[in-house]
């Protein structure tokens, strides 16, 4: 082989034209060794071969290969193997897709990258003006990606070459469609395109041709910034609640809980705190959250043990609450909280929660008419405001004295019956979601997530006709001014008899 057309080139170990081409050389050389024909290399990596060969050369050897005999020869110009930058993904992914394409019957129904005809320092420079950012400019992108693009103009060798490269190898290759009739229609997710999720490649028409670029992070609203969803800005507050029965030995497990999955929950509602005034507010605080409570007081129930309510309030969701009522007796154990949340929908004025524990051998007829007398009062004053009312009701049902209330808990909190119950004004306002008691509490804890969609989303949109004023109407407005005889307005006597009147 003459040395002009001979120039340095890398092949990978695994490629069949590797093989086909040192094959070749092995017999000119006249079977004259490994060493001879070839240089190998290990430098950690995957192992390559470097020898000096035309491209044109390596071209006729592959077409006059035995195994290809039979197939239609592929017409393409001259192209270099080029240096294999083990660092660039995308262009060793090229040149290896290139390479598959010479052994494929495409005719003249496909053009190779650029790139491939590219000298080293051309292709080092693509491949850093592909890498640069371009802030999720598309018409930018696509001028970028050009350089590495395969061209088919038959659709079906469009789809075998994705299905093969991206599919099935798993590469990093960019291909697209042109075609003079219209683009085909776009195909099922099942297909070779849904490999853009795999990928993270996208298909999008541009130009009557389907294009497959990498996906880039879209920014602002165009990616959803608007949509996104802020746990503590919802339309009505999400709540857990939970029987803890003795807080001051569970806090370990409540941090944990506001640590992991509850974290996002608006207020944590708590009964059975049994808590006392020897216990101070230090030693049940979570950091982020104001505390509420009502203990029981042994005075007014005869009861040293049990009872009490506590409520934690997310910083997050609202930093304005105050307490509103409270109560404690034999019969019935109760707090009530009025917020002012950071986000509220329109329609809503005000939240007010009420975390009650009726024990089991409660007179159930006063319990309830305390609560009857309480809530009422808060919707006559506050008709527009959201009210909750949560706790352990044991047996006793709210909406025998409140019918208009909805209750939203309808899976068994102990046992197989439903005593930790939520009733609220709103109707299918909330779904509760069961979660494993907390510790060692014989009830099951609940999450209480909003399912209730504000008017301003779920109401039809009014179209409404507004008047302008026509062209010159504010000259003639003020022309009628200017002709207008105002000394009529002053006249006493029309004072007078206006004034008598």
């Amino acid at each position: 082989m003459p040395e002009e057309p001979k120039h340095p080139a890398i092949l990978a170990k695994d490629l069949q034209i590797s093989d086909i081409i040192l094959q070749h050389i092995h017999q000119e050389a006249r079977h004259g060794g490994r060493n001879h024909m070839k240089a190998g290399r290990e430098d950690g990596r995957k192992k390559s071969y470097r020898i000096k060969i035309s491209a044109q050369k390596g071209l006729e050897l592959l077409q006059q290969h035995p195994a290809l005999k039979d197939q239609t020869k592929l017409k393409t110009r001259n192209w270099n193997l080029g240096t294999w930058y083990e660092d660039d993904v995308v262009l060793k992914d090229t040149i290896q897709a290139a390479a598959w394409c010479q052994l494929q019957s495409f005719k003249d129904s496909v053009s190779l990258p650029e790139v491939i005809g590219m000298e080293g320092w051309e292709q080092m420079a693509a491949s850093t003006e592909r890498k640069s950012d371009d802030g999720g400019d598309e018409e930018k992108t696509c001028k970028k990606i050009k350089p590495f693009q395969f061209s088919f103009r038959l659709h079906t060798d469009y789809e075998l070459f994705s299905v093969e490269m991206m599919d099935r190898r798993n590469l990093k290759v960019f291909a697209s469609f042109e075609s003079n009739t219209s683009p085909p229609p776009r195909p099922p997710p099942h297909d070779a395109c849904a490999t853009r999720l795999q990928c993270s490649l996208m298909m999008q028409h541009n130009g009557g041709a389907w294009q497959l670029w990498r996906r880039r992070k879209r920014r602002g609203a165009r990616g959803g910034l608007l949509n996104r969803h802020d746990p503590h800005r919802p339309s009505i507050p999400s709540l857990f609640l939970a029987n803890v029965r003795s807080l001051a030995n569970k806090m370990d497990e409540m941090r944990l809980r506001v640590a992991t999955k509850t974290s996002n929950s608006c207020a944590f509602l708590l009964t059975e705190s049994w808590l006392t005034a020897s216990i101070p507010d230090a030693s049940i605080e979570i950091q982020g959250y104001t505390i509420h409570r009502q203990d029981r007081n042994k005075e007014s129930t005869g009861k040293s043990r049990g009872g009490g309510v506590v409520i934690y309030l997310n910083n997050n969701w609202t930093s304005d609450s105050k307490l509103v009522s409270s109560h404690c007796s034999q019969d019935l154990e109760y707090i009530t909280v009025k917020c002012r949340p950071f986000h509220l929908a329109r329609e809503h004025s005000a939240v007010f929660i009420t975390v009650v524990y009726i024990a089991p051998d409660a007179n159930a007829s006063i319990a309830l008419a305390i609560l009857h007398n309480t809530i009422s009062a808060q919707q006559s004053k506050y008709p527009h405001a959201v009210h909750i009312t949560v706790g352990d009701f044991n047996q006793t049902n709210l909406k025998t004295v409140l019918p208009k209330l909805y209750q939203h808990v309808k899976c068994a909190t102990r046992g197989d019956n439903t005593l930790d119950k939520v009733y609220t004004n709103i109707k299918n306002g909330y779904r509760a979601k069961q979660l494993p008691q907390l510790a060692q509490s014989d009830h099951m804890s609940l999450l209480l997530i909003p399912a209730y969609t504000p008017i301003r989303k779920s109401a039809p949109i009014t179209i409404k006709t507004v008047k302008t004023w026509p062209e010159g109407a504010m000259e003639q407005l003020q022309n009628c001014f200017e002709i207008t005889d105002w000394s009529v307005f002053e006249n006493r006597t029309l004072n007078s008899t206006q004034h008598q009147f």
